[in-house]
């Protein structure tokens, strides 16, 4: 046992300063994991807040930002100046309009203005006109021949009249590009009865009927007369062209 000096109380020995070192190691510990928790908290709620705005917006937060307007993805159009934006260089082409693309028609005069009379046929008999040879057969019987366009009918009075063998149409002035339209766009529909041709409508003084030929061509029919009778005599000036 140790003793003091002078018979006392036995001394302690000195404390140390370890205590005091490790809670001070403590207390630093304490501050710098409160510290760090302080910013893992407001990296996560920063990272969350970024989060949410990119997916308002659309937007992936974890993809590169891009300029707007500018789809990575897509390549630029061709013919595009990359250096100027990705804009085309040069005026954009125009399409075709498909009327000016198809070759244009040409007309050549094979008869002009020639002269024809179509007296009333007899009861039970046609009239054949065929345009191609510029020439008119009265008084046939048979009603279907080969290479006649216009015929004027008297097989049933009732009925009697001129008749279109092939699609027929109304022109709106002399010459082959009306007559052609008018044969494609103003086609009669039928026959033109005795009791229209009194009455000069659809067909009358004037008139220019226009029909494609079988042979191909294009042939214009103007009536410059139609006498008063009970069947009329329809006189007509026939002009053909060869289309090419």
């Amino acid at each position: 046992m140790v003793t003091g000096p002078a018979g006392g109380k036995p001394e302690r020995p000195p404390r140390g300063r370890a205590p005091l070192v490790i809670a001070g190691l403590v207390v630093a510990v304490v501050v710098v994991v409160l510290a760090a928790g302080s910013l893992l908290l407001t990296s996560s709620s920063d990272s969350s807040s970024a989060t949410g705005e990119a997916a308002e917006a659309g937007a992936d937060p974890d993809q590169p930002e891009r300029s707007p307007g500018v789809n990575p993805s897509e390549s630029p159009a061709q013919g595009a100046d990359p250096g100027n934006g990705g804009q085309e260089t040069g005026a954009p082409a125009e399409s075709a309009d498909p009327s000016e693309t198809e070759a244009a028609e040409a007309y050549t005069v094979v008869h002009d203005r020639v002269p024809l009379t179509l007296r009333a046929p007899a009861q039970r008999t046609y009239t054949h006109v065929e345009p191609d040879d510029a020439t008119i057969t009265p008084n046939e019987g048979n009603y279907l021949v080969g290479g006649v366009e216009f015929l004027y009918g008297n097989w049933n009075p009732a009925v009697a009249g001129l008749e279109f063998l092939t699609p027929t149409g109304l022109a709106r002035e002399p010459g082959p590009e009306s007559c052609r339209t008018g044969q494609r766009t103003d086609v009669l529909p039928g026959p033109v009865l005795m009791a229209d041709l009194a009455e000069g409508d659809p067909v009358g003084s004037g008139t220019l009927l226009c029909t494609v030929t079988t042979e191909g061509d294009l042939a214009m029919l103007e009536v410059t007369g139609i006498s008063d009778e009970e069947l009329p005599e329809i006189t007509a000036e026939l002009t053909l062209w060869d289309i090419s």
